[in-house]
């Protein structure tokens, strides 16, 4: 299922979802996970040598709303794990499969290269 339309909305999109990521005032990466599920983007901020906090976003919501107001203080203590695991939101594109009930969340970051 094509979740855009038109390229032109998939830009739309991105760059409001990139403009709320800049509203955090903090250094953030992004990278995409290629798994048997779909691609899992991943939104890392704060240094790898904190304690890990793996943070979810909620079913109506997205990464870069949902954290706004906390990313910046979390990541002074901890260094912040964001899935994005959405249907047809922000920047994951998974498969219908990876939605089952019967799907384990260990895959969802589980790489499908050797």
């Amino acid at each position: 299922m094509k979740r855009f339309k038109l390229d032109v909305g998939r830009q739309y999109v991105y760059a409001s979802y990139d403009r709320l990521l800049g509203g955090w005032n903090v250094a953030y990466t992004e990278q995409d996970i290629h798994t048997t599920y779909g691609t899992t983007h991943i939104i890392t901020a704060g240094s790898p040598d904190r304690p890990p906090l793996l943070l979810l976003h909620g079913t109506a919501d997205n990464s870069a709303l949902m954290w706004i107001y906390n990313a910046r203080e979390l990541s002074n203590h901890y260094f912040l794990l964001l899935l994005i695991i959405s249907e047809g939101r922000e920047k994951a594109n998974p498969m219908a499969s990876m939605l089952s009930l019967s799907t384990k969340p260990s895959g969802w970051t589980r790489s499908s290269n050797p």
